[in-house]
């Protein structure tokens, strides 16, 4: 029995190995082999193990399924928020180099962050998705909005979960670069 356990501990282990490498799931499929070997040492067999050790796996893959999907969330605000502050930059950049900022539409505005301005001087290289029309969208697929009217502090933001502009005030979901 316990040549049996031993197998099958090994056996999941190396399942481990092969699916997850070092991480979360390489640990998990460790702690299921422990598990599986220890429940040899008590008199229970192989067949029940194994059924034991999938049970265990699929609850431990639900939980983690609603975990990540919920840390999702604030990998897309925190990828909003940082892609806001790095185009805030780049606006200053420009101001600088030019002593105002890039002027016009959205699509103007990235244009000549990217290099459509008299010197030809990249002040941003978008890392993202951009839509047809070469506007910068947020992680929820909806354009950045640019406030460069206050020569001081530029606002660009993301309109958030919502959708709705709300210009970035307090209490609104809005994703913005000053916050």
């Amino acid at each position: 029995m316990v040549k049996v356990g031993w197998a099958i501990c090994i056996g999941v282990f190396l399942l481990g190995v092969v699916m997850g490498g070092p991480g979360l799931l390489f640990l998990l499929f460790t702690i299921m082999a422990v598990f599986a070997l220890a429940l040899t040492r008590v008199g229970i067999g192989g067949s029940r193990i194994i059924g034991i050790a999938g049970l265990l796996f699929a609850c431990t893959m639900v939980f983690l399924t609603a975990e990540f999907s919920y840390l999702g969330e604030y990998y897309s605000e925190g990828l909003a928020h940082t892609t806001a502050g790095v185009l805030t930059d780049a606006v200053k950049k420009y101001r600088t180099e030019y002593g105002s900022f890039p002027t016009g539409s959205h699509v103007e505005i990235i244009r000549a962050l990217r290099g459509d301005n008299p010197r030809r001087i990249v002040f941003y290289e978008p890392h993202g998705e951009m839509s047809a029309a070469g506007e910068r969208l947020d992680p929820l697929g909806t354009p950045y909005h640019f406030d460069l009217s206050d020569p001081e502090n530029p606002k660009i933001y993301s309109l958030g979960k919502n959708k709705r502009d709300d210009g970035g005030a307090k209490g609104s979901d809005d994703i913005c670069s000053w916050k």
